[in-house]
């Protein structure tokens, strides 16, 4: 059971009603994760959806290595919420059935996976683990993705684990409008 009741838009302040509508008109266009429960700091939230917009609109990664960092996060954190909308966008952007299985198995990258989703699976599952990145795994990655891939994946890693930290402290249940993932890709 959720722990903070639905904010609804009528008991919202103005400065919460603004963010609210804001997030609602941006590229999201819902008002739906963590963002219910984040309302109710409106300062925190206007800042954490803006670097949400853009780590997730504006990031020069490749849609496929964004999705695969957002899994990585999520299966660490056991976050269903955050699984389950980010596999249905990871398929819809192309990325293979098995990565997202071997992810959620807390497996190797398969054979299908290209270099560059392997490097970027072994830098953010290392990164959720230790908070660091050895400089074999830290190289690897820099080779893929450069430098800006590299801040821009740590910081998602980051980004992504106070989200998950978020939605599991508030018990934000998964909404069936963010998608379900096909039963075998979903979290035990």
């Amino acid at each position: 059971m959720a722990r903070l009741d639905p904010l609804l838009p009528d008991a919202m302040s103005a400065e919460q009603r603004r963010i609210h509508d804001a997030i609602l008109a941006g590229p999201r266009g819902k008002v739906g994760g963590p963002f219910p429960a984040l309302l109710r700091s409106p300062v925190l939230t206007d800042r954490i959806q803006e670097l949400g917009a853009a780590l997730r609109f504006q990031s020069s990664l490749s849609p496929d290595l964004r999705e695969l960092a957002i899994l990585c996060v999520a299966r660490h954190g056991d976050s269903t919420v955050e699984w389950n909308a980010h596999v249905v966008i990871a398929l819809d952007q192309g990325v293979d059935q098995a990565l997202i299985a071997a992810i959620l198995g807390n497996d190797q990258a398969p054979d299908t996976a290209t270099p560059a989703q392997g490097a970027v699976l072994a830098y953010c599952r290392e990164l959720c683990a230790t908070q660091s990145s050895s400089d074999k795994t830290y190289q690897a990655a820099l080779d893929h993705v450069g430098e800006t891939g590299v801040v821009e994946l740590t910081v998602m890693v980051g980004y992504f684990t106070l989200l998950a930290m978020v939605l599991n402290t508030f018990k934000v249940a998964p909404e069936d409008r963010d998608g379900v993932p096909p039963a075998h890709l979903r979290l035990p």
